[in-house]
């Protein structure tokens, strides 16, 4: 069987990216399938740690609004890549819409959709409710206002034209209840972590990384730098949180998505200059050491799929106070690792913060609890439950 996944760039920085790496990789060596990788040449860098018989079409961008980029050549190299299968990764983009139009025509295919998460509509949700500011943190007003137009036209019609649907958690199934998708055609499955996670560290390594940035305690927030991830609400409660424990760092890791430059401003005008580290994009194996030596991490993002970050910590045994994004109640509630603080309230998130790390027995569960659930995020188990779906698509 022959698998073409479509995803909005390669190899990319988040976990739509990550996910379509590990199921091709895993289908073609472990089950012997034919796979492809169609994307655009927005990350011009070359694919690593894929099998060599994997290919990988990069397609020139025409267009770019934002986020949303037109590939040329897209409609002709989905006709001709003859697969059984097309998986399509990544909810409200423009190769989503192509794939779902050309299928009105050409259906010698089968369709599988992963949207991983409905950011766009969970932020225009927030500002509907004024969780999100409507000043100075979100730039596209215009763009929100405009969401449910998209949703329930465009968005629809990729929901309409896929044979099944791949729900990452809960949250994302009632989403497409609310969009009136047919529920059996969704199938819910928790994705993969990189086995790397789960490997225990030498602690005198650990104890030289936090000895190295000078943290105790060390407290982390990982996601590319967005309005939508909420890395000023960590800052924020940072600020409350040095009284307490004046040695406190917050480490920062992730790819500039043009919100540095504001972060670094709050972080000068609260004076934490000691106290905020920001690392820009880590590799796999810089980022497991921190994961492995931080206490907590701190995730307060406003959207989210199923959230790549927090199932690594888990699997690093790292406990996590979130917020309510996606699907991260889900995990945090199954596994009992963590603690759920409300959107954009840094206040909470400071004291929920104070309250784990002055309680070191409660910490020590969650750490013991992220661990004994990480046991079941394996890769080998998810790809299982994706061939199902395969199967259920080509032969119905």
């Amino acid at each position: 069987m022959h698998i073409a996944f479509l995803v909005q760039s390669f190899p990319g920085y988040g976990g739509a990216e990550e996910y379509v790496k590990h199921l091709a990789s895993g289908l073609v060596l472990e089950h012997g399938y034919k796979c492809s990788i169609i994307t655009s040449n927005i990350d011009r860098r070359a694919a690593h740690e894929l099998p060599e018989s994997i290919n990988v079409v990069k397609l020139p961008v025409l267009l770019k609004v934002k986020e949303y980029t037109v590939w040329r050549g897209l409609f002709k190299k989905l006709i001709e890549i003859n697969a059984d299968v097309i998986h399509a990764n990544t909810y409200g983009y423009w190769h989503v819409d192509a794939l779902s139009f050309l299928s009105r025509f050409k259906r010698d295919f089968k369709i599988v959709f992963t949207t991983h998460g409905w950011e766009g509509f969970e932020v225009w949700l927030l500002k509907r409710m004024g969780i999100l500011p409507h000043k100075g943190l979100f730039k596209a007003r215009i763009w929100t206002q405009l969401r449910p137009f998209y949703d329930f036209t465009f968005g629809k019609m990729e929901l309409s034209s896929a044979d099944a649907l791949i729900a990452l958690s809960p949250r994302e199934r009632i989403l497409f209840k609310f969009m009136k998708v047919s529920e059996d055609k969704v199938f819910e499955i928790l994705p993969g972590v990189n086995e790397e996670f789960f490997q225990d560290i030498d602690q005198e390594k650990i104890c030289n990384i936090r000895n190295m940035i000078g943290a105790n305690p060390l407290l982390l927030a990982v996601g590319r730098l967005s309005i939508t991830k909420g890395h000023d609400i960590a800052i924020k409660a940072l600020k409350f949180l040095v009284d307490d424990f004046p040695m406190v760092k917050l480490v920062i890791v992730g790819k500039d998505y043009g919100c540095l430059s504001y972060l670094k401003d709050l972080v000068n005008k609260l004076k934490l200059e000691k106290n905020v580290c920001f690392s820009g994009y880590l590799d796999r194996k810089n980022l497991i050491l921190l994961f492995k030596a931080a206490d907590l991490l701190i995730h307060t993002s406003y959207a989210e799929g199923i959230s790549l970050t927090v199932l690594e910590a888990l699997a690093a045994g790292l406990p996590v106070i979130s917020t309510p994004a996606g699907g991260i109640p889900y995990l945090l509630r199954k596994s009992g690792s963590g603690q759920i603080v409300s959107f954009n309230n840094p206040f909470e998130v400071y004291s929920a913060v104070k309250f784990l790390l002055e309680n070191s027995n409660i910490l020590k569960r969650m750490k013991d609890r992220a661990l004994e659930f990480s046991r079941n995020l394996s890769w080998s188990r998810a790809i299982k439950e994706h061939i199902r779906v395969y199967d259920f698509v080509t032969h119905r």
